[in-house]
């Protein structure tokens, strides 16, 4: 019986696929796989360089927090859903997409010897030799748009491969991943941050370096906290020696430098001494950055002092918003009395 050929747009082009059964001894998983850069990475410590062991790239795909979620819904449904995308290199199928699959298929497998249900596996054969952007194409659509989010680091690191390597630009990218042209920058800028100022001086020293992303995601995309460091003179390396000095605890932590640095006894503070205690420092400063409703006191004593006219008659012409307006002083008045 012959195999089932189809045609498919792929990236704009029309691409020929054949749908069959493979013998999952036959697939070899993608080494350049983005659901596992975030582990390769953190075991190689450098971008598409050396070979990463199938073995290696296995356990990668177990250690993904979706991993045994996936493999009882195969088990459940007696097979995956959806086939895996593969071409042939040699004499296997390298999986495009689908790779989490077949390590589940494996591991059922070494389970369940007997079941020879998993012994093979529906597949979308690609022609030999297919070009590299019909394989990005396929990466992209199926990993940014599939139903497990990518890691952020792992979306990042792609994005930045095809601009910087394969120099897609920065609208491709946004029309193949339906992603926000800003996001897409800051994830660009973030990784090429990590990858060229922080992994060199702190990364050799330290594996789990590249869990550390969401810090450099936070500074990209506070473009006020980037244009207060310039008129500081500081710049992104200063940036790298903080988190690589372990200012910050967690990536939200981030948010509050801008409110920091902007003060100088509270920087001052920070950089010779730590986080928590600039925070201190910046609560006796200001205290409605420490106090929800002291922000709201001070939000409101701008919006008064910035009223104009025919705003103000509004409020005296209109008999419920006045009313809204004596309640608010009566309420304040109450919280100031309160003892």
């Amino acid at each position: 019986m012959g195999h089932e050929k189809i045609t498919i747009p792929v990236g704009g082009k029309r691409v020929d696929a054949v749908l069959r059964e493979v013998d999952i001894g036959k697939l070899k998983y993608d080494e350049f796989n983005p659901r596992i850069s975030l582990a390769r990475d953190s075991h190689m410590g450098a971008l598409y360089k050396d070979t990463f062991p199938q073995s290696q790239l296995e356990l990668a795909l177990k250690g993904s927090a979706s991993f045994y979620e996936l493999k009882m819904s195969i088990l459940k449904g007696g097979g995956a859903m959806n086939p895996l995308w593969v071409y042939p290199e040699k004499n296997y199928f390298v999986v495009i997409e689908g790779n989490t699959r077949l390590a589940v298929y494996r591991e059922i497998l070494k389970e369940e010897s007997t079941n020879l249900v998993f012994e093979k596996v529906n597949c979308y054969v690609l022609p030999y030799k297919i070009p590299e952007e019909v394989k990005n194409f396929i990466r992209v659509t199926a990993h940014l748009h599939g139903q497990e989010d990518w890691d952020k680091y792992e979306q990042a690191k792609y994005l930045y491969v095809l601009y910087e390597k394969q120099d897609y630009p920065i609208s491709m990218l946004a029309d193949m991943t339906k992603l926000k042209r800003d996001d897409i920058e800051q994830d660009i800028e973030a990784y090429k941050i990590m990858n060229d100022q922080f992994y060199p001086k702190y990364g050799k020293y330290d594996r789990s370096f590249v869990h550390r992303f969401s810090y450099f995601k936070e500074y990209t995309k506070d473009r006020k906290l980037k244009k207060v460091m310039e008129n500081l003179k500081m710049d992104s390396k200063k940036f790298c020696d903080w988190v690589g000095s372990g200012k910050f605890v967690r990536a939200q932590d981030v948010r509050k430098l801008r409110d920091i640095l902007s003060e100088k006894k509270t920087r001052e503070v920070f950089i010779k001494k730590d986080l928590e205690q600039a925070l201190e420092e910046l609560r006796n400063i200001k205290p409605e950055k420490s106090s929800k409703i002291l922000k709201l006191v001070y939000e409101l004593k701008d919006c008064i002092k910035n009223l104009k006219v025919a705003e103000i008659d509004e409020l005296r012409s209109d008999r419920r918003k006045s009313k809204m307006i004596k309640e608010i002083c009566d309420d304040l008045g109450d919280l100031v009395r309160r003892k």
